[in-house]
């Protein structure tokens, strides 16, 4: 039960996107959009979290930060690569510094609600729970050319 409360608050703690009908062209404009930095924080009775998460525009993602379950804090690193598919944002992580909560190779899907170029909405259907993340900076730069080389 842990592991699916942490999953799905990281993953979309990972994750986002726009007010989508997903019709193919806007699915595109969506990928275009979506690239930049965005700070999570969602606090609910048995778990918080607090990442900044980073979209690249070569579909490559990153979130850092720290989760609390069940009062254990624990550090998160999660690296892997994210798409758009169906009106869902997807998460496949090929780092976890939490694999049994959030296991690499396992796709993390949340619905996309919304997405006004500052806020991203999204939920978590099978665990019913709702996340946003806050876009930090110019919604204009993807960060990709600043981004560390992973190891």
């Amino acid at each position: 039960m842990k592991a699916r409360f942490f999953m799905s608050g990281f993953a979309t703690a990972l994750t986002l996107v726009l007010t989508l009908t997903c019709a193919s062209a806007d699915v595109a404009e969506w990928k275009k959009r979506l690239p930049g930095k965005y700070r999570l924080t969602y606090s609910g009775k048995f778990l918080s979290l607090e990442a900044v998460k980073s979209y690249h525009a070569d579909g490559s993602y990153e979130s850092m930060g720290k989760a609390k379950i069940l009062g254990i804090e624990k550090k998160l690193v999660h690296r892997g690569r994210w798409k758009l598919e169906n009106g869902e944002l997807i998460y496949l992580l090929s780092q976890s510094s939490t694999p049994s909560e959030a296991p690499v190779g396992v796709p993390l899907k949340f619905k996309v609600v919304s997405h006004d170029g500052k806020i991203m909405r999204y939920r978590d259907q099978q665990r019913d729970k709702n996340y946003s993340e806050e876009r930090i900076g110019d919604a204009t730069k993807s960060d990709n050319s600043k981004r560390q080389d992973e190891k």
